[in-house]
């Protein structure tokens, strides 16, 4: 079954990062480019016996966030690559009124600083703690998301009921 076509009204749009420090304080940051999230806990892979039977195996993972940001001078994203204790980082789709809470996150990767588009890039979120999706009700999401739950599997959970204010944790 398709989703609901409001979930078609709005791709991509206005995305930041809030990435809040263990050691104090709280910084916006913004996104360039791609923002991807890999939210499943569980890497799935298959394979065939040689006599063509098919077999899938189960390994741990963290969920992780991919992302390109804006190299800007009073919210320079190095910050949280140079920290060492663990932050909390919300990525925030503004046009659609949708946050990813991640906690307990490591920064990991190899950044890349272009100084011909000002873009930081290689810089991996890697969530220790939990992930959640927050609808905070500021657009008409929840026949979107109780589609995108409808199936439920131990990757994301159990469904349940998400819309104006209410979180789903997908840990």
């Amino acid at each position: 079954m398709a989703l609901d076509p409001c979930c078609d009204t709005i791709i991509g749009g206005e995305i930041y990062i809030t990435a809040t420090f263990n050691s104090g304080g709280a910084t916006r940051y913004e996104a360039l480019g791609e923002t991807r999230i890999q939210p499943s806990a569980i890497e799935r892979t298959a394979g065939a016996s040689s006599a063509g039977t098919v077999w899938v195996t189960e390994a741990s993972r963290p969920v992780r966030a991919l992302l390109t940001f804006a190299n800007r001078c009073s919210h320079n994203p190095m910050r949280m690559y140079c920290e060492r204790c663990r932050v909390s980082i919300d990525i925030v789709e503004k046009s659609r009124g949708v946050t990813h809470s991640l906690t307990d996150c490591v920064i990991v990767g190899l950044p890349e600083i272009n100084l011909a588009t000002g873009e930081i890039s290689g810089i991996e979120i890697v969530c220790a703690g939990t992930y959640s999706i927050i609808d905070s009700g500021t657009v008409d999401t929840q026949k979107c998301w109780q589609e995108y739950y409808k199936h439920e599997d131990s990757t994301f959970g159990s469904p349940g009921q998400v819309g104006a204010g209410n979180t789903q944790s997908l840990a």
